[in-house]
């Protein structure tokens, strides 16, 4: 029996001023985890995201953005008490957004969500959680 490939692919934006143009800004990382792995059709997913700020500058409106994967719904999000979260209701898909108005230098996060496996999944298919984090210069 094969297991279901549980796969996180990560993305860092570039710091924008509010015409989306480059510019130097804090240094942003993201890092994650998941568990279990491998996991099946009706079990949960959670994934725990870190975002990093390794600047010696406090980094301002920071933002983590990713969809609910195919083959998953949504179950719970939890998040540090400064940071806020817009999630799909649990049970549906759709867009995870959390934001933080200052991450401080040298400072870091982690936010846990967790998916369900929908139980028609086929054992041997790939799933995929994508997540983005950017900061904008204002």
């Amino acid at each position: 029996m094969s297991a279901l490939a549980l796969i996180l692919g990560l993305a860092v934006a570039p710091a924008a001023t509010g015409q989306d143009a480059m510019c130097l800004g804090p240094a942003i990382t993201l890092t994650a985890t998941s568990s279990p792995e491998p996991s099946a059709p009706g079990k949960e997913w959670a994934v725990a995201l870190r975002v990093e700020n390794t600047d010696s500058h406090d980094a301002d409106n920071v933002i983590i953005k990713g969809d609910v994967p195919f083959n998953t719904t949504f179950v719970s999000i939890r998040e540090p008490r400064e940071w806020h979260c817009q999630a799909p209701t649990p049970g549906t898909d759709g867009t995870i957004t959390c934001t933080a108005n200052t991450l401080g230098a040298k400072a870091a996060a982690t936010l846990w969500v967790t998916f369900a496996i929908n139980l028609r999944t086929p054992p041997d298919v790939e799933i995929t959680a994508s997540f983005a984090v950017l900061t904008r210069v204002n």
